[in-house]
C-alpha cells in the first residue's frame, strides 16, 4: 500500500512539474539546456509566416538569406541578402539582443552598416529548442512570425 501512494505521489509531482516546465506557445515541454543556452547561436531563416499564412516564397523572392548570431555576452549580428532592382544586396548590422517579460520576449537592437540609428525589434518566442527558434514580431500588423534553423 505504500509503495502504491509513493509511486501516486511521484507520478502527480512529475506531473506537476513537467506541466509547469513548459514556457512557451510551441515547446518545447522540457530541457535541460538553459534558456540563454539555447537562444545562443547562429540562426538562419526557415519559413516566414504573415497573419499565419506561409509567405516563405514571396519572402524569400526578396530577401533570399537572413542569418543572425546571438551571442552569449548579448551581442548580435545579422545579415539580411537579396536583390534590390536585379542586384545583389547584402545588409550587415551588429548591435545587441537581451530577454524580456520573464525571458518570453527577446529585444534586439541592431544598427545597420551606413546607418546612424539602430533598430529596435521585439519578438515573442513562440518555441525555443536547440535547432529551432520559433518567433513572432511584436507590434505587427499583419503577424509576422520567423522560423529559424540553428545553423550548429
Amino acid at each position: 500500500m505504500k509503495t502504491i501512494k509513493l509511486s501516486l505521489l511521484v507520478l502527480l509531482t512529475t506531473t506537476l512539474f513537467l506541466g509547469s516546465c513548459k514556457k512557451y506557445e510551441d515547446g518545447p515541454m522540457f530541457s535541460l539546456r538553459t534558456k540563454k543556452a539555447r537562444v545562443a547561436g547562429t540562426w538562419e531563416m526557415e519559413k516566414y509566416f504573415e497573419a499565419g499564412v506561409d509567405k516563405t516564397v514571396e519572402y524569400k523572392q526578396l530577401v533570399s538569406s537572413n542569418k543572425m548570431e546571438l551571442k552569449r555576452n548579448g551581442d548580435l549580428d545579422v545579415t539580411l541578402g537579396g536583390n534590390y532592382m536585379g542586384f545583389p544586396v547584402t545588409l550587415t548590422g551588429t548591435g545587441t539582443w537581451e530577454f524580456l517579460s520573464g525571458k518570453e520576449e527577446v529585444e534586439t537592437n541592431t544598427t545597420f552598416t551606413g546607418q546612424s540609428t539602430s533598430t529596435r525589434t521585439v519578438y515573442k518566442i513562440l518555441r525555443l529548442k536547440n535547432k529551432e527558434l520559433w518567433v513572432e514580431v511584436k507590434d505587427t500588423n499583419p503577424v509576422q512570425e520567423f522560423h529559424f534553423k540553428s545553423t550548429k
